[in-house]
């Protein structure tokens, strides 16, 4: 009886071995699979996080801005960026803002980058400030200075301003008001000619009249108003009044009478 028993418990053990033979050859078809899915999961998830941010091959969602307001965003991926700043001149909706790095296209000078920045409903963006985080040495193995740095569209100037120098990085700020595409650099001007400078003639001139400065004044004499003289009446011995002759006031003046003349005109004067 006990040979019987050890017999079904060796069948029973024989059975069972099949199935944890086929269990054990599964597991890594499941794990591969497991990963598999996770993976999946994560790129998922990166791109829809990406779709958020303003990439070098994405765009940034514009869900709603009123007339008058700004929108700050940062610029990733795309060389030579840091951020930027919308205005929008008008109510926008439902629109987005992309930029993307392009190669760069032929230019008369050292280039650095290019992109291009696009947005469907450009005519009511006014303009956007753009911050460019640029390495130092990628300046000066483009051997440029920081201040010759320009922004360029369809070969037309858009000055940087430097705002500052942090580590290994130096800060330039812009405002562009086209959509289109730019190029970072520094444009070569080709001197076909140098320019010729012309004298011109001189022609004698007369000069002008000097103006005669003004005669001093002559000192002019004082004019003597000549004060009227008394009336003379004398008396003759007849009981006549004479009166002496008129004189003219353009003769010489008569000479002034003797003490004896007042003496005699003074009694006159009082029997009169």
């Amino acid at each position: 009886m006990k040979k019987r028993r050890t017999s079904k418990t060796s069948n029973k053990t024989n059975i069972k071995n099949p199935i944890l033979k086929k269990e054990v050859k599964h597991k890594p078809f499941w794990a591969l699979l497991g990963i598999l899915l996770l993976v999946t999961f994560i790129i998922f998830i990166n791109k829809t996080q990406t779709s958020l941010n303003l990439t070098g091959h994405a765009v940034q969602v514009i869900s709603y801005q009123p007339q008058g307001s700004q929108l700050f965003f940062e610029i990733r991926n795309v060389p030579n960026l840091k951020d930027g700043t919308a205005h929008f001149s008008d109510t926008v909706k439902n629109s987005k803002i992309t930029i993307n790095e392009q190669s760069i296209p032929k230019f008369k000078g050292t280039a650095l980058s290019a992109f291009d920045i696009e947005s469907p409903e450009s005519t009511k963006i006014s303009q956007i400030d753009l911050t460019f985080k640029i390495k130092k040495t990628n300046i000066t193995n483009a051997k440029l200075l920081p201040a010759e740095l320009t922004l360029y569209q369809n070969d037309q100037p858009v000055y940087l301003s430097i705002e500052k120098e942090e580590g290994e990085y130096t800060y330039f700020k812009t405002t562009i008001n086209m959509f289109g595409t730019y190029i970072l650099g520094k444009s070569r001007i080709e001197i076909t000619s140098t320019p010729t400078t012309t004298t011109p003639e001189l022609k004698e001139t007369t000069p002008p009249p000097q103006l005669q400065e003004p005669k001093a004044l002559e000192e002019q004499k004082p004019i003597i108003v000549e004060q009227p003289k008394p009336l003379i009446i004398s008396i003759t011995p007849s009981g006549e009044a004479t009166q002496p002759p008129a004189t003219s006031t353009t003769s010489q003046p008569l000479p002034k009478p003797s003490i004896w003349q007042k003496t005699k005109d003074f009694f006159k004067n009082i029997f009169r």
